[in-house]
């Protein structure tokens, strides 16, 4: 399940679909941490820095697709 809540928040920054303001929610959960960002990661079994990662890659995979 919480591997789950980690992607949906990945989803919603990457997703230009998603409101501004709950993009700028998940992204500033995601990598401004936190006592419950840390323990989701905890629970998904996940480090915080390698979810971060995976929201920099997607990131910067759909920036090249929009050039």
């Amino acid at each position: 399940m919480w591997q789950a809540v980690i992607k949906r928040a990945i989803a919603d920054v990457i997703d230009s679909n998603v409101r501004e303001r709950e993009r700028k929610e998940a992204f500033d959960w995601i990598c401004q941490g936190g006592r419950y960002f840390e323990r989701a990661c905890d629970c998904a079994n996940v480090t915080p820095n390698a979810v971060r990662m995976e929201l920099l890659k997607k990131r910067i995979c759909k920036a090249n697709r929009n050039i």
